[in-house]
C-alpha cells in the first residue's frame, strides 16, 4: 500500500498478500467466488468493463465526475469497486499517475483487478485492499476522496436506517472532503417484493423501502450537497445482481432511479 494512505490506517490488516491488505470483510456484500472471477478474467470480461468506461463520451456522466476528482488533484479510494470499478477507468483515463486506492468488501474481486491491471499495463501508481464500506480501517477526518458507483446503494447490511456506509464515509473524510458517486434507488419496491416471494427467497431490499432518500440521507450525516443530477432509469439486468436474474426470469421489469452526486463534508 502506497505511503499516503497507509500512514492514515486505524486498523491493521489481517493479512497481506501480494500487497492487497485483508480485513476479514468476505461474509460481508456482494460475494463472488474465487471461480468466477477466474471466469471473468479469462473471458476478458473485466477488462472489456475497463475499456467500457474509458470509450465512455465527454457528456457522460462517469466523465464529469471523473474531471472532478481529477481537477481535485489528491489521492482517492474507490469504495465497493466490483467487477466494474467504479470511476476508477474514467479517472485513470484522465491521470494515470494519480494516486488511487480500489476496495471492496469481496476479496477475489480486488485481486482480479489486481492481475487485470498489472496484466495490461492499464495504468500505474493504485494501492488494493478488501474492506466493507461500513467499516474502513481509515482514521477519522484522513481521506480527501471518495468515489464509487453504487457503492451506498448496494450495500446490503446498512444499518436501521441506512445510515451505516454514510456515516463512515462521513467520518473517514477529512473536512472539506468529498464524496463523488453514481448512486440508485428502486423506483417500484412491490415489484421487487413479489419477485423475490416468488423465488422463496430472501428480499434484503424490503429494508431499503422505509429508507429515507440517498440526498436526504446524505444531508442528515452532514454533508452538503454540492452538485445532483438525476440521469433517468435504468433497467436492473441479470448482469447487475441477482435482483436482475430473478426479474428476467420471471419476466418482471425492475428500474433503478440513478443520480449523480457530488457531496462535501
Amino acid at each position: 500500500m502506497k505511503k499516503y494512505f497507509s500512514e492514515k490506517l486505524r486498523i491493521n490488516p489481517i493479512e497481506i498478500k501480494d500487497k492487497v491488505y485483508y480485513y476479514g470483510s468476505e461474509d460481508e456484500g456482494d460475494q463472488f467466488g474465487k471461480e468466477q472471477l477466474q471466469e471473468w478474467i479469462n473471458s476478458g470480461w473485466l477488462l472489456s468493463n475497463w475499456n467500457l468506461k474509458i470509450n465512455k463520451g465527454e457528456s457522460d456522466a462517469f466523465t464529469t465526475l471523473a474531471k472532478k476528482v481529477v481537477e481535485i488533484n489528491l489521492p482517492y479510494v474507490e469504495i465497493a469497486c466490483g467487477p466494474g470499478l467504479g470511476l476508477t477507468p474514467c479517472i485513470k483515463k484522465q491521470n494515470p499517475s494519480l494516486e488511487a486506492l480500489i476496495s471492496d468488501a469481496c476479496p477475489y474481486v480486488v485481486e482480479g483487478w489486481k492481475e487485470v491491471i498489472r496484466k495490461n499495463n492499464l495504468t500505474s501508481n493504485i494501492s488494493y485492499a478488501s474492506f466493507s464500506n461500513t467499516n474502513m480501517p481509515f482514521k477519522d477526518n484522513s481521506i480527501e476522496v471518495i468515489t464509487s458507483y453504487v457503492g451506498i446503494g448496494s450495500t446490503r447490511f446498512n444499518g436501521e436506517n441506512g445510515m451505516s456506509a454514510i456515516n463512515e464515509i462521513y467520518r473517514v473524510l477529512n473536512k472539506g472532503g468529498y464524496l463523488i458517486t453514481i448512486e440508485n434507488e428502486i423506483s417500484d419496491y412491490k415489484i421487487v417484493d413479489d419477485i423475490f416471494s416468488e423465488a422463496n427467497r430472501f428480499n434484503y431490499y424490503k429494508q431499503f423501502e422505509n429508507y429515507e432518500s440517498i440526498v436526504d440521507r446524505l444531508t442528515r450525516a452532514g454533508f452538503t450537497i454540492s452538485e445532483l443530477t438525476f440521469l433517468g432509469k435504468k433497467k436492473v439486468t441479470e448482469d447487475d445482481n441477482e435482483l436482475g436474474e430473478l426479474s428476467k426470469e420471471q419476466k418482471k421489469d425492475v428500474y433503478w432511479n440513478v443520480y449523480a452526486i457530488i457531496a462535501k463534508k
